[in-house]
């Protein structure tokens, strides 16, 4: 959902408009990429304040009941070659910036300026290659997000 006064949506874009964030795969891309995006939950704080607090997928009853916290996780994923889904697959953090010839060279850049800018939020160490971008202060977020990888296929 669009905020009011969004400067980089267009008056009556639609909400299928994301998908032309990460623009058409490159040629030199072996492995397409996604960012995606979950609802997250950490549990409240029990008897221990300093206990950690691990995340995981939020279901329905988390969302209606409100039982702990709920954060919205970002990650890359890749589509798989044997059923066209979007999976995690090896698509980490890590190795999404390390591998330009598997997964693009511009979307390798692209995840790796968005990691870059979100760094802190792995500080937490309990959400694995989940980001949570309820974290992510820099105020560059919004920029690299309307910025898409540029497609050299056409």
């Amino acid at each position: 959902m669009p905020l009011p006064n969004d400067p980089s949506r267009p008056d009556g874009a639609s909400s299928a408009d994301w998908r032309s964030i990460l623009g058409a795969p490159r040629e030199d891309a072996v492995t397409q990429l996604a960012l995606g995006v979950e609802l997250r939950v950490r549990d409240g704080r029990g008897a221990n304040p300093w206990a950690s607090r691990p995340q995981r997928t939020a279901t329905e009853r988390d969302v209606a009941k409100r039982t702990g916290e709920i954060l919205l996780g970002i990650r890359p994923l890749e589509k798989s070659a044997a059923t066209g889904a979007w999976v995690q697959g090896a698509a980490t953090w890590d190795a999404v910036r390390r591998s330009p010839t598997q997964y693009g060279r511009d979307r390798s850049r692209w995840f790796a300026d968005l990691l870059s800018i979100a760094r802190d939020t792995l500080l937490s160490g309990t959400a694995g290659d989940w980001l949570v971008a309820d974290l992510i202060e820099s105020g560059l977020l919004w920029g690299i997000c309307a910025r898409r990888p540029t497609s050299t296929s056409r």
